[in-house]
């Protein structure tokens, strides 16, 4: 009995040198618990894909770096996939064929002109076919774009169709429906089986023009070495359904339901058969060059040694609403979820890190006291609560283990939306429900648990050191000098902002107001719209996000901003969080998606020094024109915007180098967009006097 090596700790993605993911955002989750791996492909370039046919998820994996990081492509809700190069394949859902010459980057799609289908084989990139309910294959020549349907002579499932040219071709599906053709598909013939019985017929496999062979439902494997003319029945050893089949290299490998694998080293005549996964049920099978890999319902297997063990390749991980994020390190970081919704599969959870964001576990701490906010302190302890707070989870060895007791005595609504963990002895819980309980709940050793309904609602608290905090509420701000013992409102007249960016207890922003005199006065430190969410690590220096994902850097506090990283997040489920470090920036969303950026080699990539002022902006402020100095880069384009986002000017910078007018603009602040070839690369703060 080979048995896949399976750890008793959730992996959410296996990886190896953190140094392998400077490539832009990586998704570190691509499988989920409830995903259908039906139909895998390895191109001769080693892509990996892996279609996901759970109509929850409706998501087709991609890997073009040997599995190391996958994207998550939508599926369009396809049944089944056929890839014939390295960049051109096709998807079939109910009612449609999507094509993609480009791994599915961009597709093509064509409405049939019937329902139910579940199949797809092209023998070239115009020839192909489609099949599926009541008997139906239809057939095209034109790549998609216009379809002729096939008189089969049945009106069972078709589960498979092949063709081993343009003339000789095989169907199966259910009840022992198996029908040949030899007339590209104009007529169609039933071909007799060595079996009496009504079993399932579900995949239909030729290595060349002679030999083939056919699988179904109660491990039937029948076997030709004649073009199809003549079928003899071999003996599989199992009677689970076998559900895929591939051959490589000599041997056949077929996977199985209950986690059973089937190979063949001898046209499949004699067979081998154990059990890798007994929980799984065994739906793809794929080879490239070294490695087999088995698709099934939450897990992808491999095997690296021709099928003598088996380890899992990607797990599923359990699938929830990501909200909470909080690192108490470099490497150490928590993420909380919370089950949404009346979906079964959908869970309170936590994922830990311990490597920067690469590798994530599932931590089993009961859901009655997890997972509606989390805070994680440099010391290794950290806090979690359920949605009332009636239960606490807390951990002081960097999340390892967890210790559960009883919280405060909440007796009407109340949801958790922020936490402050100060140590083991004191922390604080705050929330809101509209009615009910509103405010901010304490814990104290000696004390117990103390509740402050002075507060609205509370969204928000962060504490610079032990004595000095800030508390956001819905409408109003707060701040403490001595530990969150007394709370005194703060002068702050903007909107309502959930970040807030201590720097010192002098400086600090919420949202993009600062104020340098400790809460008494605050200005408006607009910066472009495009920042979604940033990060000061002092006074000057500060990485921000765009909405897709993109990071700028500000060496000048906000004054201006250059582009660092243009890689975008192709994820509807993001963000809902996100946590900004100066190496690594996590982005967490819905259906458990985590994503981490390594922005750390990304600047030590970039020369720092050379590019801190890309462009100087003189003079500024002006009243008539602004020039532009370009420091080891070139500008094609420049853009002025209003603080609402309004595009007001445009300049080609070629044919203004005598400097850009900017006159006839009405006094006040204006935004600077500076475009390289389309690409925006730097933003400025200018002022019109």
């Amino acid at each position: 009995m080979n048995t896949p090596i399976k750890s008793t700790i959730l992996i959410i993605f296996i990886a190896l040198n953190s140094s392998t993911f400077a490539q832009g955002w990586v998704q570190r989750n691509p499988l989920k618990n409830i995903s259908d791996i039906t139909e895998m492909h390895i191109s001769e370039d080693q892509s990996i894909f892996a279609l996901d046919a759970t109509t929850t998820l409706k998501s087709l994996l991609i890997s073009t770096n040997n599995g190391l990081s996958y994207r998550n492509a939508s599926s369009h809700e396809s049944k089944d996939m056929h890839m014939l190069t390295d960049d051109l394949g096709f998807l079939v859902a109910t009612n449609k064929l999507i094509k993609t010459t480009d791994k599915f980057e961009t597709v093509e799609q064509f409405t049939l002109d019937n329902y139910g289908f579940s199949n797809v084989f092209f023998l070239n990139e115009n020839l192909g076919f489609v099949s599926g309910g009541s008997g139906r294959i239809h057939k095209t020549l034109d790549g998609g774009s216009t379809w002729q349907q096939l008189t089969t002579g049945t009106t069972e499932i078709i589960k498979d169709v092949f063709f081993i040219d343009e003339n000789i071709g095989f169907a199966c599906g259910e009840y022992l429906t198996f029908i040949g053709t030899t007339d590209g598909g104009t007529t169609w013939n039933e071909i007799p089986l060595p079996v009496e019985n009504n079993r399932t017929l579900n995949k239909i496999l030729f290595i060349n023009a002679m030999q083939g062979i056919l699988v179904g439902s109660g491990g039937q494997i029948f076997n030709t070495s004649d073009a199809g003319i003549t079928w003899t029945e071999a003996t599989s050893g199992t009677l689970n359904p076998i559900n895929d089949i591939k051959y490589n290299n000599g041997k056949y490998v077929a996977a199985c339901s209950a986690g059973v694998v089937l190979q063949s080293t001898d046209m499949g005549i004699n067979w081998s058969n154990y059990e890798i996964s007994y929980w799984s049920d065994l739906s793809s099978v794929a080879f490239s060059n070294d490695t087999i890999y088995l698709g099934s319902d939450g897990d992808i297997f491999q095997s690296t040694d021709n099928g003598a063990t088996w380890t899992t390749h990607l797990e599923g991980v359990t699938m929830s609403d990501l909200k909470g994020v909080s690192f108490a390190n470099d490497n150490d970081g928590l993420v909380t979820g919370i089950h949404t919704g009346s979906s079964s599969v959908y869970d309170n959870l936590m994922f830990r890190t311990t490597d920067g964001g690469i590798n994530w576990e599932k931590m089993y701490i009961p859901s009655n006291a997890c997972c509606y906010a989390v805070h994680f302190l440099p010391n290794g302890k950290a806090i979690t609560t359920n949605q009332l707070i009636n239960r606490v989870a807390y951990s002081a060895d960097y999340g390892e283990t967890w210790t559960t007791f009883n919280g405060a005595n909440i007796t009407e609504q109340f949801i958790t939306t922020a936490l402050w963990l100060k140590s083991e002895n004191d922390y604080f819980v705050g929330g809101g429900f509209g009615w009910g309980d509103s405010g901010l709940y304490r814990y104290q050793n000696g004390t117990g648990w103390t509740f402050d309904s002075s507060f609205n609602s509370v969204r928000t608290i962060k504490f610079l050191d032990d004595n000095f905090g800030i508390l956001g509420t819905v409408g109003q701000f707060y701040k403490t000098t001595d530990g969150g013992d007394t709370w005194t409102p703060i002068n702050f007249n903007g909107a309502t902002y959930y970040d807030i960016n201590l720097i010192d207890t002098d400086t600090f922003y919420i949202g993009q107001y600062i104020t340098t005199d400790g809460g008494n006065t605050f200005n408006l430190n607009q910066f472009p719209g495009y920042v979604f969410l940033y990060k000061f690590f002092d006074a000057n220096y500060a990485l921000a996000i765009n909405s897709n994902g993109g990071v700028y850097r500000t060496l000048d506090a906000g004054s201006s901003w250059q582009l660092i990283d243009d890689s975008i997040i192709e994820d509807p489920n993001c963000c809902n969080n996100f946590h900004i470090s100066e190496n690594t920036i996590v982005a967490v969303g819905n259906r458990s998606d985590i994503f981490t950026l390594d922005i750390g080699t990304t600047l030590n990539i970039e020369d720092v020094e050379s590019t801190k002022n890309k462009f100087n902006i003189y003079p500024n402020p002006s009243s008539d024109k602004v020039f532009i100095k370009e420091i080891n880069t070139t500008a094609t384009n420049a853009t002025i915007f209003n603080l609402n986002g309004q595009k007001i000017k445009s300049f080609n910078l070629y044919d203004h180098q005598n400097g850009l007018d900017i006159s006839d603009l009405a006094q006040g602040v204006y935004f600077m967009h500076i475009e390289s070839d389309s690409q925006l690369i730097s933003v400025h703060r200018i002022l019109k006097k």
